[in-house]
């Protein structure tokens, strides 16, 4: 191959990974694998008889309950509540057999800490909810190994910044930005937008400050309606932003700050 012609594959090539790693992959909803998965829907979820929000009503799963995902037939997502997809997947609870939506499931356990009432204070929720995410992490998965220092400048008269990478048992990686005035957590784990902005309702649903800044989010899409990220309406992503990096891994990222 001629060697301008390989060059204009390379800067292709790069300019992709530049913005698949600025925005991340289009959203879409993710089949979910058999196996255990949790509910993160705060009022539970219905188990129904046949696929479909019209089906019977078997049993209501409640809140933070383990679900066995048997099979999905659906071979294309269903929209509820305006914009949230998923797919209407056969599961296991207790000794019932029914199906449930898989927007309203998580690969990781619900959160199931309550956030304490100084965090709840509205001069506390305006620093941000960066915090929040470590805090899960700590409390709800193993660690595996030690913390990796990613990138460090020290302390120097242009102030302090520093980068760092926890994994965690479920292939969950935390990646935490420390800065002089400011800090941002980002969450990553197997999982797709729809499941991961559930999840984030669930960590906040005790705090109503902090649930009023997640509700109608800022939904970015291309031309063809595909989702490249969602993020919170008031502060254009600096409470959080929801965005797909592969096909199969989600990363919720929060910030807090002066």
């Amino acid at each position: 191959m001629h060697i301008r012609s390989l060059m204009m594959v390379f800067r292709t090539f790069l300019l992709l990974w530049v913005l698949l790693s600025a925005h991340g992959l289009y959203a879409q909803a993710l089949l979910p694998a058999p196996g255990t998965w949790y509910v993160t829907a705060p009022s539970g979820i219905n188990l129904r008889k046949s696929p479909g929000a019209t089906g019977e009503k078997l049993v209501s799963i409640p809140y933070g309950q383990q679900v066995e995902v048997l099979k999905t037939d659906q071979l294309e997502p269903d929209q509820i509540e305006t914009w949230i997809e998923g797919y209407w997947v056969k599961v296991k609870y207790q000794s019932s057999v029914g199906y449930v939506f898989s927007a309203y499931l998580c690969k990781i356990p619900a959160p199931q800490v309550s956030i304490s009432a100084d965090y709840c204070q509205e001069e506390s929720i305006l620093m941000g909810f960066s915090y929040l995410l470590h805090d899960y992490a700590e409390k709800h998965l193993k660690p595996l190994g030690a913390s990796r220092i990613l990138y460090s400048n020290g302390v120097t008269e242009l102030g302090y910044a520093e980068t760092s990478r926890q994994s965690y048992s479920m292939d969950v990686e935390l990646v935490h930005e420390q800065q002089y005035e400011s800090a941002s957590s980002t969450l990553r784990f197997t999982g797709d937008v729809y499941q991961a902005y559930s999840f984030l309702e669930a960590l906040v649903r005790n705090c109503p400050g902090m649930k009023s800044k997640i509700q109608n989010p800022d939904i970015q899409r291309d031309s063809n309606s595909f989702i490249f990220y969602l993020q919170d309406p008031e502060s254009q992503g600096f409470y959080f932003r929801i965005s797909q990096i592969d096909g199969a891994t989600v990363q919720i990222r929060m910030q807090s700050g002066a």
